[in-house]
């Protein structure tokens, strides 16, 4: 059984989906703080160049190949979509839909 077949039926989203959407609710945080904010000018920091041995992708690379992907021309873009949470929130959830089993717990039950 494959790996994907045990998470469809466990319900369960992957590692890599539930660290995505990690990441974006992250960004949405960074993009609504006040542009003088270190982690916001961080975001839109395009350094120079590249020293050998770099790799070659990094947390801000894959961030901007990501809000491309999502539809944002640029992170002012996004910025402006970030400052409504709930629609931010919704956005980021749409990525990967959580895919975690809730039990329903009846107030009749005993849980001691």
């Amino acid at each position: 059984m494959s790996n994907e077949e045990i998470q469809k039926r466990a319900n369960i989203s992957t590692i890599s989906e539930q660290i995505l959407r990690q990441r974006w609710k992250f960004i949405g945080h960074i993009l609504r703080m006040d542009p003088h904010k270190h982690p916001k000018t961080a975001l839109t920091w395009a350094p120079k160049g590249r020293s050998h041995g770099r790799p070659k992708d990094n947390w801000q690379s894959t961030a901007e190949k990501e809000r491309t992907a999502l539809g944002f021309g640029s992170w002012s873009e996004a910025a402006v979509a970030a400052r409504d949470r709930v629609t931010w929130q919704r956005r980021v959830l749409a990525l990967y839909p959580l895919r975690v089993m809730v039990n329903n717990i009846d107030d009749d039950d005993d849980l001691h």
